[in-house]
């Protein structure tokens, strides 16, 4: 997002805009000095006595320099140091550099100028060139910026209700873990938002620092140790609530290894053996009450418990964000209560990283899905939601929709399977 300033740095208009003040000085002066030294036909030193050192407003232009060298200070010391977000100061720059302009015309000895066309293409250039500065921070710049600043407040938004951001982008793994990001940089790998303490589980996995491909029995090495990690992290204590929705409740906490994670408790009206079969064995169909996800491909089944999926999410926030694709394992069993599914990030041969996606990663995220009834018709579900995200939105901001974002997943979940008993 062109608007977007993050860690202190100025937003890509805000930087387009500067660098266009800095070529009106720069092309003002050569303008400058092809009136005076080419067109005019003098040598540069007499050119700079009777244009600088013998400076006079009815026979010199190099005033119009001097007032692209102001305008360029004042623009700089308010829209770069000051991070002013109005148009008032390039509204006196404009208006002061039309002034002048306008009194340069009366006052110049046109008669007795040896490069009267020259001269008349700096001014008009110098006019041009100030109402293109005004026009272009106050229709592109101060919008944008503007625009930036409202769709990262959403994030910001502490206590926002449930499906109340429709312009936040979602991106989701096939085993619905949620992602916020941001456009990707050509297909290049985005620094982690995460600090540096965070574990991408993909390293040992990745082809790039291993001879040779994993196997299955690294894939399967992999997941059980995810999904260990994934069980003792929702079973471990110092869980803080975040928000609670009736019989749903998530949870947050700051895990040493992987940062902060998410944990969602409630109960479903559909038995576990429905749930895990709509996340695992019916991965595929994601899209079909997913909005955020365009495609779920099974891209190699290693056994009957054991899988490797591509999921690649839908664009968000109208174009802004970018599609993301995600390549995970997962993995399933049963236990004597239920069910428990779990995925991590991986790397496959078959799917290659490319320029037309962004690749996101996930950490160990787990689904504990347990009979709350007799007759085992309802679930007790435990989510636990670990990211590792790759892009230019800060982390907090993404941080503080996650709740939100968890919980429009269960309720389009509920919404699906409800559409589909009452069909």
């Amino acid at each position: 997002m062109e608007g977007v300033s993050i860690e202190g740095r100025l937003s890509s208009a805000r930087r387009f805009f500067i660098l266009l003040t800095v070529f009106d000085v720069v092309f003002t002066f050569l303008l400058w000095i092809i009136c005076t030294v080419v067109s005019g036909g003098d040598s540069v030193d007499s050119a700079f006595k009777n244009e600088v050192i013998n400076y006079n407003i009815a026979t010199s232009m190099f005033d119009i320099v001097v007032l692209a060298v102001a305008r360029l200070f004042l623009i700089a010391l308010v829209y770069i140091f000051i991070r002013l977000s109005h148009w008032w100061m390039i509204a006196v720059t404009t208006t002061g550099t039309t002034i002048f302009i306008i009194a340069k015309v009366f006052l110049y000895k046109w008669a007795h100028s040896n490069s009267t066309t020259s001269s008349i293409v700096l001014l008009l250039c110098s006019f041009v060139l100030s109402w293109g500065e005004a026009w272009f921070l106050d229709f592109k710049v101060l919008p944008s910026e503007s625009k930036a600043f409202s769709f990262l407040a959403k994030y910001d938004e502490e206590r926002a209700p449930v499906l109340s951001h429709p312009t936040l982008s979602r991106s989701q793994s096939e085993d619905g873990s949620a992602f916020y990001s941001p456009p990707g940089s050509d297909g290049e790998d985005n620094e982690k938002e995460h600090d540096g303490s965070t574990v991408s589980e993909v390293e040992w996995l990745s082809p790039r620092n291993s001879k040779e491909l994993p196997n299955e029995r690294e894939y399967r090495k992999l997941a059980q140790d995810a999904l260990q990690k994934a069980i003792s992290i929702v079973e471990a204590n110092g869980w803080k609530k975040e928000k609670g929705y009736g019989d749903d409740t998530i949870y947050s906490k700051v895990d040493p290894l992987y940062g902060k994670v998410f944990k969602f408790e409630g109960i479903l009206r559909l038995s576990p053996k429905k749930v895990i079969d709509i996340l695992y064995f019916k991965g595929e169909e994601m899209h079909k009450w997913n909005p955020t996800v365009k495609k779920v491909k099974i891209i190699q089944t290693i056994d009957e418990h054991y899988d490797i999926a591509h999921v690649i999410a839908t664009e968000g926030a109208a174009g802004l964000v970018s599609s993301r694709d995600f390549v995970n394992v997962r993995t399933w069993k049963e236990n004597d209560s239920g069910y428990v599914h779990g995925s991590v990030a991986t790397t496959h041969p078959d799917v290659p990283v490319i320029t037309k996606y962004v690749r996101g990663e996930q950490g160990p995220c787990v689904y504990i899905m347990t009979a709350a009834d007799e007759n085992a018709e309802t679930c007790k579900l435990q989510w636990l939601l670990n990211t590792n995200l790759k892009g230019w939105i800060p982390q907090y901001l993404i941080d503080q929709t996650l709740s939100t974002v968890m919980m429009e997943y269960v309720q389009s979940l509920r919404k699906f399977e409800s559409s589909k008993v009452n069909a």
